[in-house]
């Protein structure tokens, strides 16, 4: 179930960096966003926005919109739809068939 944000929603701090977790046929952008003050006070996360090898490899004109529009705002994109959420999702996976969130690192079988 998505719960939508009824407090204060988060914001981006920025891109970590590019970032490929091992035996996953995907990689992408480590994003960082806040909640809250800045220091311990604040909640800090991490989103993971990757793309499938499938993905890269296909003539981009023939992708959905979002995982075109995540491939070419290194992942900002996606990260965008997620802010309001109460909880955001770890892992945003996105391929031939568009983006879907995922709330914990599993690996794909």
């Amino acid at each position: 179930m998505v719960r939508e944000n009824r407090g204060v929603p988060w914001e981006i701090v920025g891109q970590v960096g590019p970032h490929a977790r091992s035996g996953v046929d995907a990689h992408g952008w480590l994003w960082e966003i806040r909640r809250g003050p800045e220091g311990p006070a604040g909640d800090v996360r991490r989103v993971l926005v990757e793309v499938t090898r499938s993905a890269w490899a296909v003539d981009r004109v023939t992708l959905p919109d979002d995982t075109a529009a995540a491939i070419d705002s290194e992942g900002e994109s996606e990260v965008e739809k997620v802010l309001e959420r109460d909880d955001p999702p770890q892992i945003i996976l996105c391929g031939t068939a568009g983006c879907w969130r995922r709330d914990a690192p599993t690996r794909r079988v």
